[in-house]
């Protein structure tokens, strides 16, 4: 028998158990990936192998953008005399990718995977070549949002494709390579910004992205073949497409994400604009889920997605929790070590590296283990739990913390967010219909992409809340320019105030850091017991030695 037959497995809804009744079964839905095996889409491990290769160098490419940029935004600002519009580089980006990474779940059933990533690289590389070549910062703004949509699906289509075309029984250890690939991109970034920023230009951190695309793309090419059915037409293809969903889904993202970016900075929380923004957005929202539900043919976000197990919604609500508390990790630690301790830009970056670097190897080992022992809800609660803690640890900082307790915190929240990312992918993709497998793989990535848009806004406003509140007990009669320097971190003002101002500002900025990490111990917590109450989804190790003999065979 060929690695391409199928054949039925035992009773697949015997190996499920219910969370909290051990001796119940939960009902899994027929054609879920629970009850596959051995697909046409599954690829022998000779091809596999070089796809994944070739997927890592994509989301390589797609982390390494998103951190090599942040480092050059100074040296932007200042060449293109653009400071108040700088933040727009950033969110323009972010608005897009957000917006439109639910929509690649969906077109990729449509259109194929390699029609759709490769669809996602063309618009980041040419995206990267507009801001390469950009003559101000219009029109860097406008690059970053085309390299938004291609940047959306890159991250996207990558988990797609590899839950698609590998088996189920090593699925998790793939995902844990991709993953391990997307770390080393966001590790790397700073540093290699910095190199073009100091050494070369800042056009380089854009540049550096067309050389390893083109390898990229030419590699997926070469290797990924699965394409939609050979009898269906462009045109029956493009009439599948969900135009009206489409348009809301974007139309509410965009109109939820723009008074996040403006809320409290360009507008004052309370001003016409932003509450008009959010009443725009509740009714567009309702109006897309009722056209979802009820009218759609082929809605985006099926119903029955929801509807057919636990998993996949509590999976979709534990990852905005969770990409909210990773931003939150990402962007504050290395303010704080900025800010209140003192460091350089560079030396801060150094410092979050332990925080990748575990966070790539418990990706890792989290994959090792669930195809070890095929079982994921202890992953996703070990590893929820070391998150956690590591925040509740990181309270525990004051400006006189050694290097030692620094770098020993961040670990634990690295290895914990590690093992509990990949975790809830693998219980989402364990408990859905096989047809359904891209469009909840696709709403995982919306979901923590969209949890991590919320997390900066709420954390800031956690922290300039935080730091009205004990700037006046630290720094008695401060003026107000120099709270709206703390506030924003304007080191051009900070660096002429006395030591003994800066001492007390760095003091007060250390202090109101703590109740960020304070908030996502609470968020963290809520995500833990989220992925607690999902169902146990399992192949058991007779079903695994039958796919193995099959494969053999």
């Amino acid at each position: 028998m060929s690695t391409q037959a199928t054949t039925e497995l035992s009773d697949p809804a015997k190996t499920e158990q219910d969370t909290n009744a051990p001796d119940q079964n939960i009902e899994v839905p027929e054609g879920s990936l629970h009850q596959e095996q051995m697909d046409t889409d599954h690829l022998p491990k000779q091809v596999l192998i070089p796809l994944c290769l070739s997927l890592c160098l994509c989301l390589f490419m797609a982390a390494l953008d998103q951190t090599i940029v942040t480092v050059a935004l100074p040296r932007i600002a200042s060449d293109f005399n653009a400071l108040a519009d700088i933040s727009w580089v950033g969110s323009a980006f972010l608005i897009t990718s957000t917006a439109f990474q639910g929509l690649y779940g969906k077109c990729s059933t449509i259109f194929g995977y390699k029609i759709m990533i490769l669809f996602a690289m063309f618009f980041f590389l040419g995206g990267s070549l507009i801001c390469a070549l950009s003559t101000g910062i219009v029109m860097l703004i406008i690059g970053r949002a085309i390299a938004g949509i291609g940047g959306a699906g890159i991250q996207t289509m990558c988990q797609i494709i590899i839950a698609v075309v590998c088996p189920i029984q090593d699925r998790s250890l793939y995902q844990g390579i991709l993953g391990a690939a997307y770390m080393v991109g966001t590790t790397i970034g700073p540093l290699i910004g910095g190199a073009f920023t100091d050494h070369l230009n800042w056009r380089w951190a854009f540049y550096i992205n067309l050389p390893i695309g083109a390898v990229a793309a030419i590699a997926v090419t070469a290797v990924l073949r699965h394409q939609p059915a050979p009898n269906t037409s462009w045109k029956e293809r493009f009439s599948r497409i969900d135009y009206l969903g489409t348009l809301l889904l974007v139309g509410w993202v965009v109109v939820f994400l723009l008074p996040l970016s403006w809320g409290g900075s360009t507008y004052p929380w309370n001003s016409a604009v932003i509450i008009s923004l959010f009443c725009v957005f509740g009714v567009l929202f309702i109006v897309f889920v009722l056209v979802q539900w009820k009218y759609s043919k082929e809605p985006l976000m099926p119903a029955r997605v929801f509807t057919v197990h636990r998993n996949p919604p509590l999976v979709f609500a534990s990852s905005i929790l969770s990409g909210m508390c990773l931003l939150g990790i990402m962007y504050y630690v290395p303010i704080l070590f900025q800010e209140g301790m003192g460091n350089s830009a560079t030396i801060a970056g150094v410092k979050c590296i332990p925080f990748m670097v575990t966070s790539i190897l418990a990706s890792v080992s989290a994959g090792v283990i669930i195809n070890v022992f095929l079982v994921y809800r202890p992953v996703i609660c070990l590893g929820g739990a070391l998150v956690t803690t590591g925040a509740g640890l990181m309270t525990l900082w004051t400006r006189d913390s050694n290097v030692g307790t620094q770098v020993g915190f961040m670990i634990v929240c690295g290895f914990g967010m590690g093992w509990y990312l990949q975790g809830i992918i693998i219980s989402a993709q364990a408990a859905s219909r096989k047809e359904d497998l891209p469009v909840t793989t696709g709403l995982i990535s919306f979901c923590r992409s969209l949890g991590g848009s919320i997390g900066v806004t709420v954390f800031g406003s956690v922290f300039n809340n935080a730091l009205l509140h004990t700037l006046p007990k630290d720094v008695p009669n401060i003026s107000e320019s120099v709270v709206a320097a703390a506030l924003s971190q304007d080191q051009a003002i900070l660096s002429t105030l006395p030591e003994a101002t800066r001492n007390a500002i760095a003091n007060a900025s250390v202090d109101a850091l703590r109740y960020v990490f304070y908030a996502i111990i609470g968020l963290m917590g809520a995500a833990t017991l989220l992925g607690f109450a999902t169902g146990h989804v399992q192949l058991s190790k007779e079903e695994l030695e039958f796919l193995q003999e099959t494969e053999e065979a």
